[in-house]
């Protein structure tokens, strides 16, 4: 019983002290949108554990709508199903990129639409092959504070993990401004990159699919600290790419936004 309580007390303490981690002084973003057609909502669940206000979308019609509607401080989506894909999203955010938003993405949309112009902004080139099962993904080393903070956060072990999805892993190689920060293969990094960062910091793109973190629908914790291991690294995401502070961005499309129809969007 002794060693009960002790363990209870220790997991009390960590989660104090991750809820003071996570909500340390800094940049609070007014101004969120989040995409989610995710299993797990992962994303959802960092963003609601870093205390961050958010609206919510879970169509691209919702999403491109709100998006469309308003300036953004941050924006995060999490697009692992192939459904209601429509380009005008690409569109729009490539457009808040190029004019200086800030975004952190996982999307099957690259393997539907490798050459559109919203990947290269990220620093991704799609080199291929699609990985059709989920695989771990390794950070690079070296100390950099999208591995520390505001959580030390382990590498992926996606080993045996629940296919959701039937395209999981979307190789490449970084193009323009864009860093490889994490790889499928160890051995070949420069063409098997997992997660690129861009603009400044402004953006990350994943080229796999966080949604996968999961066996047999429990959550993926290889370092025992009672989180998600997906969920830490949408943390460090978010946090990484709202560092800079800088003024929200609207995204201004072309003549063919404005001929959408309107849906309902869900503030959280």
């Amino acid at each position: 019983m002794a060693l009960i309580n002790k363990s209870s007390r220790i997991l009390a303490v960590s989660a104090i002290l991750c809820f003071l981690v996570l909500n340390m002084a800094g940049c609070k973003p007014k101004a969120v949108l989040l995409y989610d057609d995710s299993n797990n909502h992962f994303a959802a669940e960092a963003l609601d554990r870093l205390n961050y206000a958010y609206t919510s979308t879970t169509d691209w019609v919702a999403f491109n709508n709100a998006f469309k509607s308003s300036e953004w401080d941050l924006v995060i989506v999490d697009n692992p199903t192939q459904a209601d894909v429509t380009k005008l999203a690409e569109t729009l955010l490539n457009d808040y990129v190029t004019k200086g938003g800030r975004l952190a993405i996982c999307s099957w949309m690259v393997h539907w639409d490798p050459e559109n112009a919203l990947w290269g902004s990220l620093g991704f080139e799609h080199s291929g092959p699609t990985e059709f099962m989920p695989r771990p993904v390794y950070k690079t080393p070296g100390p950099d504070r999208l591995w520390t903070s505001p959580l030390a956060i382990p590498d992926l072990d996606f080993t045996g993990a629940d296919d959701l999805y039937g395209t999981n892993c979307y190789p490449g190689s970084a193009i323009g401004d864009g860093e490889i920060m994490a790889v499928f293969d160890k051995s070949a990094p420069e063409t098997m990159g997992a997660l690129f960062v861009a603009n400044e910091g402004r953006t990350i793109f994943n080229a796999f699919k966080p949604d996968d973190g999961a066996i047999g629908g429990v959550p993926i914790d290889k370092d025992a600290d009672g989180l998600p291991d997906s969920v830490e690294w949408w943390i460090n995401e978010i946090r990484y790419v709202n560092a800079s502070c800088a003024k929200p961005v609207m995204p201004v499309g072309p003549a063919e936004m404005n001929s959408l129809y309107t849906s309902p969007v869900m503030d959280k």
